[in-house]
């Protein structure tokens, strides 16, 4: 796991406890960003796919054209909320 992937983790992790959304038992978060994310670039934001508040899936934005994939409540993470996690917490 990348650095990166760890705040993109514990960031997802916690809006999903904050907005009280199930997370099915064979759902493993880890994989799922290994997976589906890799690495964010700029620009580039991340979707928590929520239907009947559970997750069903983890999506990469690119562009506005993306949010045709996924559901209208789901919740996206941009990338400058993430970058501010890291001057936050990281230690120079």
């Amino acid at each position: 796991m990348t650095y990166q992937n760890k705040i993109i983790t514990d960031y997802i992790l916690a809006t999903l406890e904050q907005h009280q959304i199930d997370i099915e038992q064979e759902m493993d978060i880890n994989n799922l960003i290994s997976k589906k994310i890799g690495k964010l670039n700029h620009g580039q934001d991340i979707a928590l796919d929520i239907e009947n508040h559970s997750l069903i899936g983890i999506h990469k934005l690119d562009n506005f054209e993306d949010t045709s994939i996924i559901s209208k409540d789901s919740i996206i993470i941009s990338y400058r909320e993430l970058e501010a996690i890291y001057y936050e917490t990281t230690s120079f």
